[in-house]
């Protein structure tokens, strides 16, 4: 690969040299140097005019030596006798009868010849401003000494113009006096660099009467071979009737010449396009390896930035870069306003007391800023030097009317400087403010989220969030604490709701649980609890062992306990059997009286009825203790002997239920047993000690081995058989639960154990809630938002209309402070000069022709006079590189900023002479457009139709062989450091569907194009199926033709522009041909009518060479290519078969403005392959991207949007398609705002991320009536930046103009 060199090292001698000699070498193959015609359509042998009649030649010749001004008119119908001055009949007169077909013929191919060269002559001169066509005689024919190489010159050239008369096939040449004549400077280069052979200029005094005479030639041509040490008669060149023979072949002519050195002058010339000679270049270069010294300069950091012109970000950003950079590259792809933001520089410059030179090759370019500086305006402080001589009269006049005018003596105060600085410090105060706010929500508060992203996750927390007091916490605000807090609801949620069923009574100690790992925690687990099952179980059968102890116990003593019942209930029976129910037995009341007991002692009846009472109450009462025993149920004993008779009696049921209950009651006596404090004496055993025992071991391990949290035994047997059955239960019930409780609780124990004791905190506040991430989160960003908040948040977005309404009254202030400017300068630079010269004023300076005291100088004279007073007149100029080095040769660093157009076009070795005029250098161009022209000039010659030529090797590449090999000023920009600006705005395309494939093919998808605001197809495509024959497609220029002819006015009664683009030159001129004989049918007024009309609209016939910086409404695309007569059809496509003809192909599809309309021959099955030759070639290569196109502009014609979208996604793949913006328009405030919209308002159509052109609406509110809602969500990163403001600004000018309403939706 090439090595290159940084643009620090400095330009060098021998850098200006190599660059000098190649432009003094000339190119080979240029008419200069090679007059032979060989197979060019650009050179036409004079004495071809001979197939009209034999002396039509030497007429031409001698009225060319003999007339100041010619008008050489002629018709492929003249004959000897026809009067040449006498105008002709429309038919040409009646001589077209009965013409030999071979020499029709020939007339047919003169014909084809001399429109050839008229077209494409009509084209550079409405191209460049300047007439390239001209008439080289007489023909110098040499054998070169350096390398033995033929040369075929011509010695003089004269500037002829060539029109068609009125009549067909009729033309006249003509120049005036005022046209050049001026010796091949490309051979003088030549012929100094080959033999060192210095030939002098053609003398003043020739050129005063505005013509060379034959005596005037004949000094001149025999001046030249006598330099040449060549001995020849040249009499011939004085005699009007040697006949003018035509130029031979190469080989015939070096048969001529078989030695180096030899030389002679044939009496031949060639009608060509002479390309504008570069000597003033070259002398440029000369003074440069002089005199030039580099110049460290420092970029202006004080420039005013604010623009008048409406500019996009894109635009504007290349305005401020003029602070901080010197060297700025504009790439600017088809219609992305490279010219406005170039206005906006130069109005800037003028505002700035700059000086600024706009260098370009193409008239149009230079024509679009000189008319856009005169609309604002500002046209008096630029001027448009295309020519030196020509445009002498321009510049004198303008100076003249201005100098001279009364007003201009007047001394006016100059416009106060500091009001206009006030402004700008008050649009700025705005744009800060606003900016302000962008860069506020766009800053990052935490973990990477702005405050529109906090907003965002704000609005999305709102439903789920549950109230949560987090004031008690400290909180940094710090991305390593939120990493430490995302944690426990990123790990801690999901882990406590799976813990949270057993949190009320878990089972565990969670630091015995967590001690060890899952699976061993497990192990250990399950082997523990074997164990206490097992003993539990020991203890239950100990239990067992006793109950039946007991029972026993229980059974005996009921058995005593029935037997005395039985017999204390017969004793009673027995006694009460024989007693009456009146004896005093059973009235205690009188017995228990002192007189009867008394008595008693004295009666043996009644201390039998004391004897029998007592035992009676004996009975009663024991038979009541033993009712009282839990064995019975209580028996209802009273004082009343006699009624407890009754009573004992009807016990028999309650005993015999006794019996019944028994077993029952007895176990259900055992189980209410506290069996470890159980001490009645009469059921202790060794088998209860032996329970009590076990029991106190299983308590024991349990304690020993903590897994447990919540140990409490209990008192009792059955409260710590309730502990054991329970902690036994639970952990069962976990080992069967599918949602695996023993795992959930030590997982979460192991998280919970993890945490530190703000963490802790954290979540015991969490535990409490059910959206843990979104109660913290709402609290936690709410407090964070409160710690950040300032009073840029008080931002009223009424400033962008008070932004709008200033910059409005700035456009005024500037233009007054720039008139104010540089009027005074005008004024101080004609008094500095007169001061200067005593004798001589600025208007005699700038004199309109001769006086006897002043002499009428050049305007390169004029200029180098003076050089401040000539750019205070004119402190913008746009011109050629060649009048640049003209007018200001040895100028380095003059101008403050010198800017390049059509960078892509221009020439390093063109261009470095005028580059280093400038402290600031701005270059302009796009790098998939035009290279210079002569790129593809063997293709567009004639003399090759594909790219077999091979290229060169790349090379390890000296400095100097470095810029040698440097093909275009965009290039050198590219390679040496120059900052890079893209214009990422399309502009021109009405449709996005027109831009959509070069966008994609070659931008790499970043261009944004305007909307469509009408519903219409933008693009026609017609299988034309014609066929490719001598390089024409006349079925295509029949379909152009026709589609010309139904193109309608608009409803103004005005006619869209249209311009006609072929893909190579033949059919190009075809077309114009069949056009103009269709227009000069009789029969067809109605097409001559609107030919005329849409000729008045701007229509245009142009091939993909000259198109470059033209656009119309309509382009009537003719591919041309096809099947050849035998149905053949060839894969070759002149220029576009180059690797870097993919430019020609971007250019002449991005020039409608409207529609365009292909008109296509190429087989329709070739356009299917697409992907295949992409996949091979890639996208910037040969007929992969033209069957692309092909293919894409049938889909759009037929409105296949799938396969539209396919092959952008296509092209894509082998571009570098940006994803930044895509990135960009992701966005969770958007997201959040949208998906409120929707819950608001679920019937209304709402749309996010709406695509409309190159721009995507947030959100798109479409009501059923009304205008649409465009909602714009800020801000985002897309704004995060110094012209956040313009950003949202253009936006808006963008979708009020499409008919929206615009809302903006703040974060904030």
């Amino acid at each position: 690969m090439p090595r290159y060199f940084s643009i620090s090292q400095k330009m060098n001698q021998e850098v200006f040299t190599a660059l000098q000699n190649k432009l003094k070498v000339g190119n080979r193959r240029g008419v200069h140097l090679n007059a032979l015609p060989g197979a060019s359509r650009y050179k036409f042998d004079i004495a071809r005019l001979s197939a009209i009649f034999k002396s039509l030649p030497e007429r031409f010749i001698l009225d060319l030596l003999t007339l100041r001004n010619l008008n050489f008119s002629f018709s492929i119908h003249d004959t000897e006798s026809t009067d040449i001055d006498i105008p002709r009949s429309p038919q040409g007169g009646q001589a077209s009868k009965n013409i030999p077909k071979e020499r029709e013929a020939t007339l047919e191919k003169l014909v084809d010849s001399i429109e050839n060269l008229m077209f494409q002559s009509e084209v550079i001169t409405s191209e460049k401003g300047v007439n390239t066509l001209g008439f080289g005689f007489p023909i110098l024919l040499r054998r070169d000494m350096g390398d033995g190489q033929l040369t075929a010159a011509p010695i003089l050239i004269w500037s002829v113009k060539i029109k068609p008369a009125n009549q067909m096939n009729t033309w006249v040449i003509s120049r005036s006096e005022e046209d050049p004549i001026y010796l091949n400077e490309v051979l003088i280069n030549h012929l100094q660099n080959d033999s060192g052979v210095s030939l002098k200029p053609i003398p003043d005094e020739m050129l005063e009467d505005g013509k060379i005479d034959k005596p005037e030639l004949h000094s001149l041509c025999s001046d030249i071979l006598n330099q040449l040490k060549v001995t020849q008669n040249l009499d011939f060149l004085l005699n009007n009737y040697t006949e003018i023979l035509p130029l031979k072949t190469k080989a015939e002519y070096e048969e001529l010449l078989p030695n180096k050195g030899d030389a002679f002058i044939e009496k031949c010339g060639i009608l060509s396009l002479f390309e504008v000679q570069k000597q003033n270049i070259i002398n440029d270069y000369e003074s440069l390896k002089k005199e030039f010294v580099p110049l460290q300069t420092t970029a202006n950091e004080q420039f005013q930035s604010l623009s008048a012109i409406e500019t996009d970000p894109s635009q504007q950003s290349i305005l401020e870069s003029l602070k901080s950079q010197q060297k700025i590259l504009i790439q600017g792809p088809p219609g992305t306003g490279k010219s406005q933001t170039l206005t906006a520089i130069l109005i800037n410059a003028l505002e700035n007391k700059q000086k600024t030179l706009v260098v370009c090759e193409k008239q149009t370019a230079l024509e679009v800023l000189y008319n856009a500086l005169q609309n604002k305006g500002l046209g008096r402080y630029c001027t448009m030097i295309k020519d030196a001589i020509a445009d002498r009269r321009l510049i004198v006049d303008t100076v003249r009317n201005h100098i001279d005018n009364a007003e201009f003596k007047k001394e006016t105060p100059a416009f106060l400087e500091n009001l206009l600085a006030e402004q700008v410090q008050a649009i700025r105060k705005i744009t800060t403010d606003i900016n302000a706010i962008h860069h506020k929500l766009n800053q990052p508060l935490l973990n990477q989220l702005s405050w529109t992203d906090v907003m965002a996750e704000l609005m999305r927390y709102e439903t789920d969030r549950e109230e949560l007091d987090l004031s008690a916490f400290s909180f940094q605000f710090t991305d390593e604490e939120f990493s430490s807090l995302a944690l426990l609801w990123q790990q801690g949620e999901v882990l406590y709701q799976r813990y949270a069923p057993y949190a009320q009574n878990h089972l565990f100690n969670p630091k015995k649980l967590t001690a060890t790992n899952l699976f061993n925690t497990q192990q250990q687990l399950a082997e523990a609890f074997k164990q206490y099952a097992q003993q539990w179980e020991a203890i239950q059968q100990q239990k067992a062992v006793y109950k039946a102890y007991y029972l026993h116990k229980r059974k005996e003593e009921f058995v005593q306990q029935l037997d005395t019942l039985a017999q204390y209930r017969n004793e009673y029976e027995l006694i009460t059997a024989t007693l009456p129910p009146t004896s005093p037995v059973y009235q205690p009341e009188v017995t228990k009286g002192f007189f009867y007991k008394l008595s008693a002692l004295f009666s043996a009846e009644k201390k039998q009825v004391l004897k029998t009472q007592k035992r009676l109450q004996e009975l009663c009462t024991a038979i009541k203790a033993l009712s009282l025993h839990r064995n019975f149920s209580s028996i209802a004993i009273s004082d009343n002997l006699l009624l407890n008779k009754t009573v004992i009696a009807e016990y028999t049921s309650a005993i015999a239920q006794a019996q019944t209950d028994f077993d029952s009651k007895a176990n259900a006596d055992f189980a209410a047993l506290d069996l470890l404090n159980y001490y009645e004496r009469s059921f202790v055993n060794a088998d209860l000690d032996k329970l009590i025992s076990e029991v106190k071991s299983l308590k024991n391990r349990i304690e020993a081995d903590s897994w447990l949290d919540a140990v409490n035994f209990g008192n009792t047997f059955a409260e710590f058989e309730a502990f054991i059955t329970r902690s036994l239960a639970t952990y069962n019930s976990y080992q069967a639960d599918p949602a695996q409780p023993l795992v959930a609780q030590y997982e979460w124990f192991a998280f919970f154990q993890s945490l530190n004791d703000f963490q802790e905190r954290i979540v015991l506040s969490l535990t409490k809630v059910t959206h843990w991430e979104a109660s913290f989160l709402y609290a936690y960003y709410t407090l964070l938002l409160q710690r950040n908040a300032d009073d840029t948040l008080n931002f009223n977005e009424r400033d962008y209309a008070d932004f709008k309404k200033k910059v409005h009254y700035f456009a005024s202030t500037q233009k007054d402070f720039i008139e104010g400017y540089w009027n005074t300068q005008q004024r101080k630079a004609v008094k500095t000069f007169e001061e200067t010269n005593k004798e001589l004023t600025v208007a005699n300076l700038y004199n309109k022709r001769k006086s006897e005291k002043h002499n009428r100088l050049t305007l390169r004279q004029i200029a180098m006079k003076d050089t401040d007073l000539f750019t205070s007149f004119f402190p913008i100029i746009l011109t050629t590189p060649d009048a640049c080095c003209n007018l200001f040769e040895s100028k380095n660093f003059y101008f403050d900023n010198v800017v390049f157009d059509e960078a892509s076009q221009l020439k390093l070795e063109d261009n470095l002479p005028a580059m280093l005029k400038g402290k600031t250098i701005i270059i302009a161009g796009d790098e998939h457009q035009m290279p210079p022209s002569n790129y593809f000039s063997k293709v567009f010659d004639g003399s090759a139709e594909d790219e077999d030529d091979n290229e060169e090797e790349d090379e390890v590449l000296t400095y100097k062989n470095a810029m040698l090999n440097i093909e275009s000023l965009l290039d050198y920009a590219l390679e040496y450091q120059f900052s890079k600006n893209h214009l990422d705005f399309h502009y021109r395309s009405k449709h996005p569907y027109l831009i959509d494939f070069s966008n994609h093919a070659f931008y790499n998808a970043r261009l944004r194009p305007l909307p469509s605001t009408k519903n219409r197809i933008p693009i026609h495509f017609t299988q034309v199926n014609g066929t490719f024959d001598e390089h024409i497609n006349r079925e295509e220029a029949t379909e152009v033709l026709r589609i010309l002819s139904q193109i309608e006015p608009r409803p103004d009664g005005s006619y869209p522009s249209v311009g006609i683009a072929t893909f190579n030159i033949t059919q190009r001129n075809y077309i114009r041909k069949q056009i103009l004989q269709k227009q000069n049918d009789p029969t067809q007024t109605a097409f001559r009518e609107k030919i005329n009309a849409l000729e008045q609209a701007g229509l245009f016939i142009k091939n993909l060479e000259n198109i470059q910086g033209d656009e119309r409404d309509i382009i009537i695309l003719s591919v041309t290519y096809g099947k050849k007569k035998g149905g053949k059809f060839v894969q070759s496509f002149g220029p576009l078969n180059f690797s870097k003809g993919y430019k020609l192909l971007n250019v002449i599809i991005t020039r409608a403005k409207e529609q365009i309309y292909v008109c296509n021959s190429i087989p329709e099955e070739l356009l299917a392959t697409y992907k295949d030759a992409l996949a091979q070639e890639g996208t910037n290569n040969r007929r992969a991207v033209l069957y692309a196109y092909l293919a894409y502009a049938r889909a759009v014609s037929d409105g296949n949007d799938a396969l539209r979208r396919e092959i952008l996604s296509e092209l894509d793949l082998y571009g570098h398609k940006h994803t930044d913006i895509d990135q960009q328009n992701k966005s969770a405030f958007k997201e959040q705002t949208y998906r409120q919209l929707k819950e608001k308002y679920p019937d209304q159509r709402i749309t996010m991320d709406y695509e409309f052109g190159g721009y995507t609406i947030d959100i798109l509110l479409a009501p059923k009536e009304g205008k649409p809602v465009a909602v714009e969500c800020l801000s985002k990163p897309l704004y995060n930046n110094d012209l956040a403001y313009l950003e949202d600004l253009h936006k808006e000018k963008i979708l009020l103009n499409a008919g929206f309403d615009y809302k903006r939706k703040w974060a904030k």
